[in-house]
């Protein structure tokens, strides 16, 4: 018998891993929306320019927390990078191309990763310690820091993404990019800027678990996994949709293994979204 208690410290747990999911998804479905192109390296970014990069800049400087923020910046600007190298044409290719181009690039990001750290296991410090009381179960400072940041980051994004110049823009490129075109917006940089944002996202969630759990080689497969999973249940290029999934599939892989067994948390997820492509194949919030 599950003690309530039991419950309710899983239930925050779920949102701490659906935070996580949430981040990563949003920056997949971004990038989606608004270039046409699914990432299929998307967890190795999270991997290589959250975690590795994090644990890196903590072991130059010594400071978790600076390192945690040095990620931003890396990660934006190897996004402008990639987008005016590999990215720039994907947007006009098939999605025969755009897979064998975005696996390849999970590839190198791989190898990358053991030429410069082997297979060894690192870890960053917490940015905080101690933990807080919430009815009565005690929970870590550094967990719920991981939700609190999210929303953050989420708000903010829906700001950008609804008020600002830059944001439309990026709202009017995803709905018709033949009309963006003709009233003067430029795709090339719009392209840029959402392959930034959506690859700052994804360096982001791996800096956030970077002091929680141990890097290695093979973090990224299982983000990955979990950010198209959420992608598909939310709808391609829906992005609240991604956020309110990211967080649903937290909680129900959280619950679901303490009900059932952990052993089946990611067999739970599957079933879910193998579940909803066959009764809602556009999704739950789908805008295709």
């Amino acid at each position: 018998m599950v003690s309530v208690e039991l419950l309710l410290q899983q239930i925050v747990n779920g949102l701490i891993l659906g935070s996580i999911y949430s981040i990563c998804a949003v920056g997949l479905t971004l990038i989606f929306g608004v270039m046409g192109v699914p990432n299929f390296a998307h967890g190795d970014i999270y991997m290589l320019l959250g975690s590795y990069i994090a644990f890196s800049l903590y072991a130059l400087l010594g400071e978790p927390f600076v390192a945690m923020l040095g990620v931003i910046p890396i990660s934006f600007l190897v996004g402008l990078v990639l987008n005016y190298t590999l990215f720039h044409d994907l947007p006009r290719r098939s999605l025969t191309d755009i897979m064998i181009i975005t696996f390849g690039l999970s590839m190198c990001i791989e190898g990358l990763v053991l030429i410069i750290w082997r297979a060894d296991w690192h870890k960053i410090p917490s940015v905080v310690t101690g933990s807080v009381n919430i009815g009565g179960l005690s929970y870590a400072y550094e967990r719920v820091m991981i939700v609190g940041v999210t929303i953050a980051i989420i708000a903010a994004l829906w700001i950008f993404v609804q008020k600002t110049k830059w944001g439309k823009a990026m709202r009017a490129t995803q709905q018709n990019k033949e009309a963006a075109q003709a009233v003067g917006i430029s795709l090339s940089r719009i392209y840029a800027l959402t392959l930034g944002i959506g690859f700052t996202l994804a360096a982001i969630a791996g800096a956030l678990l970077a002091p929680v759990f141990y890097i290695h080689p093979a973090i990224g497969l299982p983000i990955g996994l979990k950010s198209f999973t959420v992608t598909i249940l939310a709808g391609l290029g829906s992005i609240h949709g991604a956020i309110i999934c990211g967080f649903i599939l937290g909680v129900v892989e959280a619950v679901g293994g303490t009900l059932i067994s952990f052993a089946y948390a990611d067999a739970i997820s599957y079933i879910i979204t193998i579940l909803v492509i066959l009764f809602i194949p556009r999704g739950l919030f789908g805008r295709y």
